[in-house]
């Protein structure tokens, strides 16, 4: 249904509301209204003629301004070629509060802006652009990713997956589903194992990984009795974020599969872990019990001093320890306490091709 002429005052009003800058050309405003309501609805509630009569009326109220009253849009009827906005913060009364909030997508939430009016002129722009997506016919069926539709929408790719981008989501009750996109996860690098293994190894050094590569290759997959489906590189603390991809990898259902993670023997290390850990609770990654015991058992008593300082989460460590038996607990706990540290590069590639077993 076309909207009625004074349907067309109301969207006029909306948009010198929501106008960044007091001044505004005449042809700018009409291409503004024009593209919101689209070409067919603009002209059934009345086209330019339409839009001329709501422009003078805003224009009879004094609430737009002729800059040049001469310069005129050489249209009939005749309008002011440059306005300019009299009031600087025009539509925050209840009554224009109402008008512009009415004529959003039923599927906009606006409950928000009618408590906090105020957020109403920061989030106009954006509110539009849903406007506008959510009115388009027919609905998208491609499902874009985040940063794309966010382009698409806004004009800035990490609006979206961004603090404004949520907080607008949040505020109207639109979610991703609602605009046909999907989060995407930053990828890792990994080596298949054992298909029918239910463990995934995550190992943070490059070194590390290339050397059990070597391992994994030749199909030995398993050590001190665990197989492993995949390796994965968790390149430092580039994991804790990472680690989603598991789920786009075909076959890999993170809720059947269980981590272990295999670093460094020291703070930042374990600090990975634990990040890792909490932040995919409902996943289950748990250090690597064995390979860390072979660590503290080929270097331990060679352990150096901490080349950098780091930072020391007791909470980290607690959660790590509990996962070991009481002499590796000594073990790590004196480490810890001497700020001493094992790079995993300790077991090298000529260890695992002798330690590691295929299935």
């Amino acid at each position: 249904m076309s909207p009625s002429p004074n349907r067309l005052q109301e969207h006029v009003v909306s948009v010198v509301a929501a106008l960044l800058t007091n001044r505004v050309s005449t042809t700018d405003l009409e291409q503004t209204v024009l593209d919101r309501l689209g070409g067919e609805a603009y002209r059934g509630a009345g086209g330019y003629r339409a839009f001329a009569e709501a422009i003078g009326v805003l224009l009879t109220e004094g609430r737009l301004k002729a800059v040049k009253p001469r310069e005129t849009n050489g249209l009939f009827p005749a309008l002011p070629q440059l306005l300019k906005r009299t009031i600087s913060r025009m539509g925050t009364d209840p009554a224009t509060i109402h008008v512009l909030l009415s004529q959003l997508h039923p599927a906009i939430m606006t409950t928000h802006y009618q408590r906090h009016p105020a957020d109403l002129a920061d989030d106009r722009q954006p509110l539009d652009a849903l406007d506008r997506y959510l009115r388009q016919s027919p609905p998208s069926t491609v499902s874009l990713t985040v940063n794309e539709r966010s382009w698409q929408l806004f004009g800035d790719e990490k609006f979206l997956a961004g603090p404004d981008g949520a907080r607008l989501l949040n505020r109207t009750g639109i979610n991703l589903a609602r605009l046909a996109c999907h989060q995407t996860h930053e990828p890792f690098f990994y080596t298949t194992g054992n298909p029918s293994a239910t463990a995934v190894l995550i190992v943070e050094n490059k070194d590390t990984f290339f050397s059990l590569q070597q391992a994994f290759r030749q199909g030995q997959t398993g050590f001190a009795g665990q197989d492993y489906r995949l390796l994965i590189y968790g390149e430092g603390r580039k994991i804790t974020r990472s680690l989603a991809f598991l789920s786009e990898i075909p076959g890999c259902a993170p809720e059947t599969l269980r981590g272990h993670y295999f670093g460094d023997l020291d703070p930042e290390g374990i600090a990975i872990w634990h990040e890792t850990a909490t932040r995919f609770g409902h996943w289950q990654v748990v250090p690597a019990v064995a390979l860390y015991e072979a660590l503290l058992a080929v270097a331990g008593p060679r352990a150096p001093a901490l080349r950098t300082a780091q930072r020391q989460d007791r909470a980290a460590l607690t959660a790590f320890l509990a996962h070991f038996r009481a002499p590796a607990q000594a073990a790590i706990t004196s480490l810890w306490e001497e700020r001493r540290y094992i790079p995993q590069e300790a077991l090298h590639a000529a260890w695992f091709a002798d330690v590691m077993r295929a299935p």
